[in-house]
């Protein structure tokens, strides 16, 4: 998939350039998957920074079973309206788990604003524990945990993620 890359690709460059470099090279928002993480453990997070999720919390949800996407970072390009996400091999970002839906969710840009938006999925979709109503849009921030599934990924806009990965670097 031409949306993924490597983590450690990312923290490569996070060391080899300056904010506005990178935000110049690397403009699109991401997402990182982060694995299972029980209500506890979001809501202690969101007393310090959510960053330290990343830091903290290896991708997995059961002993011996990681996250399908573990290690990758999902590109979304705002060379296109909508991304799609779901299970299904057609959508952009595809997550292998029963799961999640067929075709799940969708995120979308508009006017500058990025949005998450439940496709009717069986299962839900959840941002910071939050679940979705079909078909609302829901701007998304700077660390948002979003969850489709059992599956759940941080949200960074470039900016967000080159200070994260500074976390990563020390």
């Amino acid at each position: 998939m031409s949306n993924e890359v490597l983590l450690k690709d990312y923290i490569k460059y996070r060391k080899e350039l300056s904010l506005e470099e990178f935000i110049k090279k690397y403009p699109d928002p991401v997402l990182v998957p982060i694995g299972y993480l029980s209500a506890a453990e979001i809501r202690a997070s969101k007393e310090d920074s959510t960053a330290l999720l990343l830091l903290n919390y290896k991708p997995g949800h059961e002993s011996g079973k990681s996250h399908p996407l573990a290690g990758k970072v999902m590109i979304l390009s705002s060379k296109k309206d909508k991304i799609y996400i779901g299970r299904s091999p057609n959508n952009d970002i595809v997550i292998p788990d029963q799961t999640v839906s067929s075709n799940h969710a969708v995120i979308g840009f508009l006017g500058g604003q990025v949005a998450i938006i439940d496709l009717g999925s069986k299962n839900g979709t959840f941002v910071n524990l939050e679940q979705l109503e079909p078909e609302q849009y829901v701007p998304l921030e700077d660390e948002d945990i979003i969850s489709f599934g059992r599956y759940s990924f941080q949200f960074f806009t470039a900016k967000g993620f080159y200070f994260t990965l500074g976390l990563l670097t020390v």
